[in-house]
């Protein structure tokens, strides 16, 4: 499958139709810019990174929350990290701590004093 290439704009991006699978496209300009399109509608930007020699995509941003032109530089930033050893697309994922566990969950719903019935 070619992956179609086009300016982004914002005309151009809402032009898109609505297709019946995943599809991507990328950004003619910026060559780590993309944008994936749902079969429910949903236009998501991203930017394709080369992390530890394979190719990543990190999240952007969705469409028509962030204009293609700040889509375009933040690609750019990711690009030019990942280009001078940096990890973006790891840095994204070690950002985010996991604060609730099952084991944190289970001690909320044992020790909940509402409960009309003691466990």
């Amino acid at each position: 499958m070619a992956v179609q290439r086009f300016r982004f704009s914002k005309a151009s991006v809402e032009a898109i139709p609505t297709p019946d699978k995943l599809t991507f496209y990328r950004d003619s300009d910026t060559r780590p810019l993309g944008l994936w399109v749902t079969p429910t509608g949903n236009k998501s930007y991203f930017a394709a990174v080369r992390e530890d020699g394979k190719t990543k995509r990190t999240v952007i941003g969705k469409h028509p929350g962030i204009a293609p032109s700040e889509a375009r530089k933040r690609a750019a930033d990711l690009a030019a990290q990942a280009r001078t050893g940096g990890t973006p697309v790891a840095d994204k994922k070690q950002r985010k701590p996991i604060t609730v566990t099952l084991g944190s969950l289970f001690d909320l719903y044992v020790t909940n004093p509402e409960r009309r019935k003691p466990l």
